[in-house]
């Protein structure tokens, strides 16, 4: 659902906080694939940029839509540190079976070949 700033009062709280939700959720991957797009051109393009302004505009647009917001003001740098903490040790609770597991990758060419 795209939300511009006529048609965000026709929305619910439900609509409103499933918007945010979303949103947020959306900017994970592009975030941590490109450094909070602070990555070089190789791995953070002008689509990233574009795709981060409208997930962003989202944002902003279900905060001020939202008759009571108890959502802390959207601030990416600290979203990213979050994901990229959770990242980082999300190992932390996997056994090393589940490591490998994560990561298998087998081919089929005449002998049967895995890596993790």
């Amino acid at each position: 659902m795209y939300v511009d700033s006529t048609s965000s009062s026709d929305l619910n709280q439900e609509d409103i906080s499933a918007l945010r939700q979303v949103s947020t959720l959306a900017l994970a991957p592009i975030l941590i694939d490109t450094s909070n797009l602070t990555a070089g051109s190789e791995k953070c393009s002008d689509v990233d940029r574009e795709a981060v302004s409208f997930l962003e505009s989202q944002i902003a647009h279900s905060a001020s839509a939202s008759a009571a917001s108890t959502e802390p003001q959207w601030n990416r740098n600290k979203f990213y540190d979050e994901i990229s903490d959770a990242k980082t040790n999300s190992l932390d609770l996997l056994t090393m079976t589940e490591i490998f597991d994560r990561d298998y990758k087998q081919w089929n060419d005449e002998v049967t070949i895995g890596i993790s």
